[in-house]
């Protein structure tokens, strides 16, 4: 699951190999046959769409206007395609019963469950049941069921400002490991850390402080609780396109003029690569016929 208070660690290769698994292997292979100067072109023109007023700068409202936008084609797009899987009645509603009744389909087939072992099925099991716990969330209105938006919600709640209190809830418990209800520093930092095998640690040091000044404040007692992660993620500390926004500013802004030109984008083109800028590389694809 993503986390919403921290930005992923994505080591800045030369390759997508962070895409593995979101995009198609001949898609993939596409992008790692993509030489330097072909990367930059493709960034070009991505930059050309985010220049919303095409003066060759990107200011930090563009850079969010374009994130937002981006996030929004992937959820309506993913409720597009998902709501009617488990609409059975053809109504354009999800109601619990029938989530319920195709989620009890999956967990509870013999077919599926042969393939999977021990420890797997009780991840569904525990999918599930947080699941749940987020289909009630999503329900805005509380009248049983799920509209359009809603169930947007329920596929992508950091998209959601009603939302906020299922995710602190998902994000501690996705870093708690010792499962104590609290999160600690060690705990936070595997967590951001995931899979890499190496981390700049200048990076690593951020996040540390991230963890001392941001979150564990109230009490500030070397763990965070949900209400810390909530305070956290509220509006008036902004959003998760805000962060990024800030990061990518922060990693590309090389004059300090709080405003990006074309040629700090290009030189540093990895950065973006790695961000939901450009939905972390995907977007060259949009431009296949270029390469």
């Amino acid at each position: 699951m993503r986390n919403f208070l921290v930005l992923p660690y994505v080591a800045l290769t030369s390759d997508f190999a962070h895409l593995e698994g979101m995009v198609s292997k001949e898609e993939l292979r596409l992008l790692n046959s993509l030489k330097d100067t072909d990367k930059k072109r493709m960034m070009e023109r991505i930059f050309e769409d985010m220049d919303a007023d095409a003066d060759n700068y990107l200011e930090p409202n563009e850079l969010h206007t374009w994130i937002h936008y981006l996030e929004q084609i992937r959820v309506d797009e993913d409720v597009h395609q998902q709501l009617p899987h488990f609409d059975i009645n053809n109504d354009g509603f999800l109601d619990f019963n029938e989530y319920n009744d195709k989620m009890m389909e999956i967990i509870n087939n013999p077919e599926t469950l042969k393939t999977l072992t021990e420890e797997e099925q009780e991840a569904l099991r525990a999918d599930n049941q947080r699941n749940t716990r987020r289909f009630l969330e999503a329900d805005k209105n509380q009248d049983g069921q799920l509209d359009r938006e809603e169930f947007g919600a329920f596929l992508h709640p950091h998209t959601a400002e009603w939302m906020q209190r299922c995710l602190a809830i998902e994000a501690l418990e996705a870093m708690d490991t010792n499962e104590n209800g609290l999160v600690d520093e060690d705990e936070f930092l595997k967590h951001v850390i995931g899979d890499a095998k190496t981390v700049n640690e200048q990076w690593l040091d951020q996040e540390r402080r991230k963890f001392k000044e941001n979150l564990d404040i109230d009490p500030a007692d070397g763990q965070l609780d949900a209400d810390e992660i909530i305070r956290f993620i509220s509006p008036e500390n902004g959003n998760h396109i805000e962060m990024e926004v800030n990061n990518l500013v922060h990693q590309t802004d090389k004059d300090d003029d709080l405003r990006l030109s074309k040629e700090e984008v290009l030189a540093n083109y990895r950065h973006f690569f790695a961000s939901q800028a450009t939905e972390w590389g995907k977007r060259i694809l949009t431009h296949h016929d270029e390469l």
